[in-house]
């Protein structure tokens, strides 16, 4: 293997790790979120009850 293809393959694994970073990230947000905002509601309403 040239030093060429190397460089090429090694920029290739990081564009591989970005874009799975950015799809765990897309995936796992919306579900935090989802998670925050009904804890806060529960939490609310209880609050609110007292």
């Amino acid at each position: 293997m040239t030093d060429l293809t190397n460089g090429h393959w090694q920029r290739l694994q990081r564009a591989k790790n970005r874009s799975r970073l950015i799809y765990s990230t897309v995936t796992v947000l919306p579900r935090v979120q989802y998670c925050l905002e009904a804890w806060t509601f529960a939490a609310f309403r209880r609050h609110s009850q007292r």
